[in-house]
């Protein structure tokens, strides 16, 4: 892949502006579902891990084929329910995760596009600056300047 125009696709105004509507869509559907857990929550919930998932999955299964053996003490009709909102749940999240690191890969092409870019205008300034005939060069480098700064090593004074 050649190292200039990394990023040459664009959204149109369009496509954001759908883009924008159906993540505020996705957003108004699960924003009623969410309990905001806190940290101290979260610590004390955690995660199921994949070993309870396998127990989840074997109950589910057991109770499925063979409800006769269900403890009576347990609502199975909100355990389907749970059940497959967390499945549904866990699918989503893989999905939003699939379309986050497409976005974050297009970040990363137009990031590296705008700074070979940039690069390349410093170096114009910088040219014209040592061999132009106007001021204002020599000031565009000077507040550009920062961004470069020197890791030498310092000469010793004698």
């Amino acid at each position: 892949m050649p190292l200039e125009n990394l990023g040459k696709y664009h959204f149109t105004d369009a496509e954001k502006q759908q883009l924008d509507e159906a993540v505020n869509t996705i957003l108004a559907i699960v924003t009623p579902k969410t309990y905001n857990l806190s940290p101290k929550e979260r610590t004390r919930f955690g995660k199921v891990g994949e070993q309870k998932k396998l127990l989840l999955n074997a109950v589910k299964e057991m109770y499925d084929f063979q409800p006769e053996l269900a403890s009576p003490d347990i609502d199975w009709d909100e355990f389907n329910a749970d059940y497959n909102t967390r499945k549904y749940a866990e699918m989503k999240c893989l999905d939003l995760q699939n379309i986050a690191q497409k976005f974050l890969c297009i970040k990363i092409l137009h990031d590296r596009d705008n700074l070979a870019d940039a690069l390349r205008d410093y170096g114009y300034a910088a040219y014209r600056a040592r061999f132009g005939d106007t001021a204002a060069y020599p000031l565009k480098v000077e507040k550009l300047k920062q961004f470069f700064p020197k890791t030498g090593k310092k000469k010793k004074k004698e």
